[in-house]
């Protein structure tokens, strides 16, 4: 609670500048996406195997915009099953589903040069060069600022947000903001652009209670490390969770709190791209449920558990015209840590081929 007021305190001292009226405008967007999907040599950690699995899915989001002086106001609504916030993909043949339709997005957000500040259901704001840490399918509920600035050359860009993410059964928690579970973060973002090179770096915090509806709390320390010249691009990820995890997970997992991820891509005059990537996700160093559920198709409840792997990605994207673009990536990863009562490490591989078209 005492986050929040501080907060809102804050806010209340921001001086919001009124400029001359001007005619509002409306601005409709979207997008479609087919995907075809193939899964196979998947293994349980009970040394049982997942069934292969090919599935032909897809994708719908259309949402809308209205500015109006320095004021955004937008909303979007996507297909998915509202139970798990990391997917919007319904699979052919599961019943013709008409009811999946959910709201993903709706905010108020206001401008103003270099600052924005936006409140409601909107996806995070801190910046991030993949979905190792936060799915950007995963749109939070809560407040968020941005603030950029410029010394010379270089750019800063300042992002912070504070989320309430779900509450306990009860009546009275529900009501009741520090028996909520939430997330809070800040990021600071440099970059610096000379020629054809571009460096960025952005570490951040982000602290997660969530206690009251799952366990652990986090820590998570983040860093991205992001560098361009001309046709080649390269990124690294580091997070580590600094939350002390004794006693409160299975001894296992006590220590289980890094993460590293890198990538190369190279691309031919824009498109296509060729790209590499390896990753190092250990079991509590990221928010699992929140994480991406491209790399494995290990499953909890309404969700992916997209941690406690190691494993290789490689992806082709062509980029058709200004709004088709077409991709196929290949995955293949495997468990870090297993427990005592586990028989074997689960293991996965995944092809998978997407053709997106927006407007």
């Amino acid at each position: 609670m005492k986050k929040l007021l501080f907060v809102l305190y804050l806010l209340s001292w921001v001086q919001i500048p009124v400029i001359k009226a001007q005619t509002g405008q409306l601005k409709f967007f979207g997008d479609t996406r087919i995907r075809l999907e193939f899964d196979r040599d998947a293994q349980k950690p009970n040394g049982e195997w997942y069934p292969d699995r090919d599935r032909l899915r897809f994708r719908f989001r259309f949402g809308i915009k209205y500015y109006y002086n320095n004021f955004e106001m937008g909303g979007r609504i996507r297909t998915g099953n509202a139970e798990n916030p990391q997917s919007s993909n319904i699979t052919f043949g599961d019943k013709f589903q008409t009811d999946h339709i959910n709201l993903d997005k709706a905010y108020i957000k206001y401008n103003y040069k270099g600052f924005n500040i936006w409140i409601g259901k909107n996806q995070m704001n801190m910046w991030m060069p993949d979905d190792m840490l936060w799915d950007t399918d995963v749109n939070p509920e809560g407040i968020a600022l941005h603030q950029k600035f410029w010394v010379r050359n270089q750019n800063f860009n300042f992002n912070a947000g504070f989320f309430l993410l779900s509450h306990n059964k009860t009546e009275q928690n529900k009501q009741t903001f520090d028996r909520q579970a939430n997330i809070g973060f800040v990021q600071l973002k440099w970059s610096l652009q000379r020629y054809r090179h571009k460096l960025i770096i952005a570490p951040a915090m982000m602290w997660a209670h969530t206690t009251p509806v799952f366990s652990p709390d986090y820590k998570i320390f983040s860093n991205y490390i992001k560098y361009r010249y001309g046709s080649f691009q390269f990124h690294f990820d580091y997070f580590i969770n600094f939350e002390n995890l004794k006693h409160k997970v299975l001894s296992a997992y006590e220590n289980e709190k890094n993460a590293y991820v890198f990538a190369v891509q190279y691309s031919y005059k824009k498109s296509p791209a060729l790209s590499i990537g390896y990753a190092h996700i250990e079991k509590y160093a990221i928010i699992d449920r929140f994480a991406q559920d491209n790399w494995v198709r290990w499953s909890g409840t309404n969700y992916t558990r997209s941690s406690n792997f190691k494993g290789w990605e490689i992806g082709l994207k062509h980029k058709i015209s200004k709004n088709i673009e077409t991709q196929i990536k290949y995955w293949t990863v495997k468990g870090l840590q297993k427990t005592d009562w586990q028989k074997t490490f689960e293991t996965g591989k995944r092809l998978r081929w997407d053709m997106k078209i927006k407007f």
